[in-house]
Formats: C-alpha cells, sequence, structure tokens
C-alpha cells in the first residue's frame, strides 16, 4: 500500500468517526436513545454515522411519540389517513394510534 493511499484511507476513518461522534452528541440522537429499548441499544453499531441514522430511523418508526411532524405525515399518508396533510402533529398521532388500535382489535376478532 502506497503511503498517499494510507494517508486517505486514515483520514476516511477520522472523518467517520467525527461525524458519528457529532450525531451520537446531537439532541435528536440523545431523544431516540431515551426511548430506546435494552434490546434496541444492544442493536446499535457505531461503525459508521449511516448506521448510527439507520438505527435512529428504526426505533423512531417504532415510538411514534417521537417522530417529527414530516413523517408524521409520511407514515400517515402511508396508512391512507384521510386530510392527513391538515392535520397537527397531536391529531396525527392520535389518528395513527387509533387506526393501529382498530387494526388490533379487528385482527383479535
Amino acid at each position: 500500500m502506497e503511503l498517499e493511499d494510507l494517508i486517505k484511507k486514515s483520514r476516511k476513518q477520522v472523518l467517520e468517526a467525527r461525524s458519528v461522534d457529532y450525531l451520537i452528541n446531537s439532541w435528536e440522537f440523545e431523544e431516540t436513545w431515551g426511548f430506546s429499548s435494552l434490546q434496541e441499544r444492544n442493536i446499535l453499531s457505531l461503525a459508521s454515522n449511516t448506521k448510527v441514522r439507520m438505527w435512529m430511523d428504526a426505533v423512531r418508526r417504532c415510538h411514534i411519540d417521537i417522530l417529527k411532524t414530516r413523517e408524521l405525515k409520511a407514515l400517515a399518508r402511508a396508512l391512507h389517513i384521510n386530510n392527513y396533510s391538515r392535520l397537527t402533529r397531536t391529531q396525527l398521532q392520535e389518528a395513527i394510534w387509533k387506526l393501529y388500535e382498530h387494526r388490533k382489535s379487528s385482527s383479535k376478532d
């Protein structure tokens, strides 16, 4: 391996580590960590910024309380909730919960 290649590789690793460090120190990660379960925390891999983001997205999808309004609207659209774009954050959460509860009760019957 050439010295120049080694320098580029090490620089890339340092930048990736700094990126992960920045993400872990963000309020968004802290909020996600607080909502995550022990099982979800054990899955976390700090190998790359992309893997940390994917973990955060997976945890956030499991807990609609911490989803951003934009994410709630995307979920409501996927669930075919009427007039989702006009609903507030709280209304979106309530509509999604009602739909989930309705589906749970329908599947038990």
